[in-house]
């Protein structure tokens, strides 16, 4: 099977050492990626208040922010796994 292109996500190839292998970075005004890609989402039990204590200095409320923005976007077009929305939301100052 020949292939002309392979899209795939530049986190993973960086985090695989594989810098070199990008050839190109597809730019975000016309490539959004998927609403809260790369976000990471905990639960914790009510009654875990020492896990609570830990997680709690370790979240950042710009990325937070955010990610609830790209969510609000695709929730108010219902959208889901099936439809395609890109979002990227920025904190500006």
């Amino acid at each position: 099977m020949g292939l002309d292109a392979v899209v795939l996500a530049v986190a993973g190839l960086r985090r695989l050492g594989l810098d070199e292998a990008i050839g190109e970075l597809l730019p975000l005004d016309l490539f959004p990626p998927s609403p809260g890609q790369g976000a990471l989402g905990i639960q914790v039990r009510q009654s875990s208040t020492e896990l609570q204590e830990i997680l709690s200095s370790v979240g950042d409320t710009a990325v937070d922010a955010q990610v609830r923005a790209e969510r609000a976007l695709l929730a108010g077009l219902h959208g889901g796994c099936s439809v395609p929305v890109g979002a990227h939301a920025e904190n500006r100052a």
